[in-house]
């Protein structure tokens, strides 16, 4: 018998429920809801990024009919998120799915999403892969928070700002985070005006 894609979906925010809760408590809105590789639809993922559900697909493009139904699925049961797929199948997992110009400009909107109380700046498209904001780098983050709990300032050297968690909130009240990227004026992961420092 062949689970069904709906199926899939449900079963992985069944199992993440607790962790959702969790996050939420905490204020934060960004995390994975589907990984596909591990969940039984190799290559597909979904993202929350704040009001933003990012479906990506990586090797291969999602079926007009499974991309429906995952549609369908997540407007029943997130009807307060805005839907935006990426076919990354392309050359170094390059975007090769054209949007109408309404899609396209909701794309390239840019977005503000929450993780542990600290408001990151995200993007569905733009010149680079992710949406600015590396989930993997979550644990990273989170350990650069601790140990700057305390400390007036602190200063980092990771592969990417993303995941020093700039000017957290709570920690130090200044930082400096160096980078090792070609670009360190891209906004990785930038305060907003309003964020607390």
């Amino acid at each position: 018998m062949t689970t069904s894609l709906t199926d899939l979906l449900q079963q992985a925010e069944d199992r993440r429920a607790g962790l959702i809760a969790a996050l939420e408590a905490e204020d934060t809105n960004i995390y994975r809801l589907f990984h596909g590789s591990v969940e039984g639809h190799p290559g597909l993922t979904v993202d929350r990024y704040g009001d933003l559900l990012l479906v990506q697909s990586f090797h291969h493009t999602l079926p007009d009919d499974e991309l429906l139904e995952l549609s369908n699925y997540y407007q029943r049961r997130h009807p307060e998120l805005e839907l935006i797929y990426n076919d990354r199948g392309g050359n170094n997992s390059r975007i090769r799915n054209p949007l109408t110009a309404e899609r396209q400009e909701r794309a390239e909107l840019p977005r503000i999403a929450k993780e542990m109380g600290i408001s990151y700046h995200i993007q569905a498209r733009h010149d680079g892969q992710d949406p600015w904001l590396f989930l993997d780098l979550r644990a990273a983050r989170r350990r650069v928070r601790e140990l700057a709990a305390g400390k007036s300032r602190y200063s980092t050297c990771l592969p990417t700002p993303a995941a020093s968690g700039w000017r957290q909130p709570r920690a130090a009240r200044s930082s400096c985070s160096t980078s090792t990227l070609p670009n360190p004026a891209r906004p990785w992961a930038a305060p907003t005006p309003n964020s607390t420092a």
